[in-house]
């Protein structure tokens, strides 16, 4: 095998030896430079490229830096009616509890009024009981007097078919037998008599004998008198004037039924001065309450839980009907008001969680809870339309909301501080 030749370098030339050795050099040097560019610049295209497909279709944020803290505001204001101020329990920057009193009106009249009030609401109620106790002996005084004119109607109808229509046979028959029997005794008695007349006369029996006899002569006499009396009457039946006062009788009976049943008249206007008593009942309860609301809205009070960021009286002020005392923040049911470019709202959807970054120190998360339907332009005082047009298009802002998610932090956030929000739209 024959050895290969060793290679044989190309003389450099020399820059002493030939003066064109320097601008080999500087060709040599152009043509690296030439070809790093090149390279350098295949890698920035494809980086652009990369950065523009992660920017269009992988991008995994969509973030803001235009939002705030926003939170209600409740405006604390007299209802109805102002007043002058008694007194300021709270202070700017101070925590209270719903229900909590912030201001107390002067409420001097008002309090007169509930005391009124509750005193006709007393005397309506005395009024009620009176006229329910009226109406008891009422029920109870008619119901007896129906029954008692009822009877008296039935008693005298009674008499006068009695004595319209006369005695009966059997009684007829009876007076006879006591009329008979009546007449025996006499007749005994006389016998009794003329034998006593007669012993008298021989001084045979005692002058009291004789005179008992004669006695007893007598009552029988009488006897036979009024049974032969009493069995004529009813032989000859009643005479017309008895007839006319039992019929009387039934007339009177039939009236006092008639007045007894105007007692029902009486419970029935007894009955609605109750339920008048207890209509003015209801209308003084009905004062009392009003009384009572206007004394209650002599004190503000807090609706929500929240901090106090705003005081605007002092004691002794006046407040006018609706005229603002004091404006406390919920900041538990705070939220982040942002607003996005239009070229990323498309990549937002409801639900999205979401990374809050406060300016003034901490992070908090929450989610995508509103995107609204409309450029925050749309809500501008000045329209953004241009008659004239010159037109510069803008990237318009769409305003989204994010409810923020339970944390122990929430109380260091304040109404309208400026935050940061990254949202994972993938």
């Amino acid at each position: 095998m024959g050895s290969a030749e060793p290679a044989v370098e190309e003389p450099v030339p020399s820059s002493a030896a030939d003066p064109s050795g320097r601008l080999y050099f500087l060709q040599r040097s152009i043509l690296r430079h030439s070809r790093l560019r090149r390279v350098l610049a295949a890698l920035a295209a494809a980086l652009a490229g990369l950065l523009g497909l992660w920017w269009f279709h992988f991008r995994p944020f969509v973030s803001t830096d235009d939002a705030r803290v926003a939170a209600p505001l409740i405006v604390i204001a007299p209802q109805g009616s102002g007043g002058r101020v008694d007194r300021v329990l709270v202070r700017e920057g101070q925590t209270v509890k719903a229900g909590e009193t912030l201001v107390a009106l002067d409420a001097v009249a008002e309090r007169a009024q509930v005391d009124k009030a509750r005193a006709l609401v007393a005397l309506a109620d005395a009024r009620i009981g009176e006229a329910e106790a009226q109406l008891r002996i009422e029920r109870r005084v008619s119901e007896v007097s129906e029954r008692r004119a009822r009877a008296n109607v039935h008693s005298a109808q009674a008499s006068k078919e009695r004595t319209t229509r006369g005695a009966r046979t059997e009684e007829i028959d009876k007076a006879r037998a006591d009329a008979a029997a009546a007449e025996t005794l006499a007749a005994q008695a006389r016998r009794d008599l003329d034998r006593a007349e007669g012993l008298a006369r021989e001084s045979a029996i005692a002058k009291a004998s004789l005179e008992t006899a004669r006695t007893g002569e007598a009552s029988a006499r009488a006897a036979l008198a009024s049974k032969t009396a009493v069995l004529a009457l009813l032989e000859h039946g009643n005479r017309p004037e008895d007839i006319s006062i039992a019929e009387s009788g039934v007339l009177a009976a039939k009236a006092s039924l008639l007045d007894a049943d105007a007692g029902a008249d009486r419970v029935a206007f007894r009955a609605r001065q109750v339920e008048e008593a207890r209509a003015q009942a209801t209308q003084a309860r009905a004062d009392l309450d009003l009384a009572e609301v206007a004394l209650e809205r002599m004190t503000l009070k807090s609706s929500v839980d929240g901090v106090v960021v705003r005081v605007t009286v002092d004691p002794g002020d006046y407040l006018s009907p609706a005229q603002g005392a004091v404006t406390v923040v919920d900041l538990a049911h705070a939220w982040i008001a942002a607003n996005v470019e239009e070229t990323a709202s498309g990549l937002l959807r409801l639900g999205q969680t979401a990374e809050v970054s406060i300016d003034e120190g901490g992070e908090l998360s929450g989610r995508v809870d509103v995107i609204t339907q409309s450029a925050a332009s749309s809500f501008a005082l000045i329209p953004a339309d241009n008659a004239a047009g010159n037109y510069t298009k803008v990237v318009q802002r769409i305003p989204i909301r994010i409810a923020i998610d339970p944390s122990p932090r929430i109380h260091t956030l304040r109404a309208g501080q400026s935050v940061e929000v990254r949202i994972r739209v993938r």
